[in-house]
């Protein structure tokens, strides 16, 4: 089914997403992270556009890849996951990611708009909503808008340079 479900673009220019779950289609810029073609051959864990990299955040984290989830990121990224706490370089951004995944954290990221300067650097602004369990064993429900800095790479793939889940919020 996987192969059903993608991008396309419509006979008048519009993009749209395909979601063979509901059987419809939906215009790009509504799409869940989760909607999106599976990868070509190649490297899977690669981004070869700025929005994958929610779009592989949330596959990633959603399957407890923690080396995948790291990959995601520059080797001196900054992750911010509270205001004031930055997390900074791939050991650290382990180590925080880390948390996440023993929490059982499941998120569904939604980009809401994308801003490039040139053809290197882009700004997203996500929307992201989930559940995590909490120390109890309950499940605790969160929400934010995201502002992240996106980079290419030497080989033409994407990855998160600043990452800040709570900035617009």
């Amino acid at each position: 089914m996987a192969g059903l479900q993608g991008v396309a673009r419509a006979h008048d220019g519009a993009d749209r997403s395909y979601d063979h779950r509901v059987r419809r289609w939906w215009p790009e810029q509504f799409r869940s992270a989760t909607n999106v073609a599976e990868e070509k051959e190649g490297n899977a864990m690669s981004a070869r556009t700025p929005e994958e990299c929610d779009t592989l955040f949330e596959r990633h984290l959603n399957a407890g890849d923690l080396d995948a989830l790291v990959g995601l990121y520059e080797p001196g990224a900054t992750l911010v996951m509270a205001p004031g706490e930055a997390s900074v370089g791939h050991a650290a951004i382990r180590e925080a990611l880390g948390g996440l995944i023993a929490q059982k954290a499941r998120l569904t990221l939604t980009v809401a708009q994308v801003l490039r300067a040139g053809d290197d650097v882009a700004v997203l602004y996500g929307e992201w909503h989930g559940h995590y369990t909490d120390p109890d064993g309950a499940l605790a429900e969160v929400a934010g808008q995201s502002v992240e800095v996106v980079r290419r790479q030497a080989d033409g793939t994407w990855r998160f340079a600043i990452d800040d889940p709570f900035g617009r919020g």
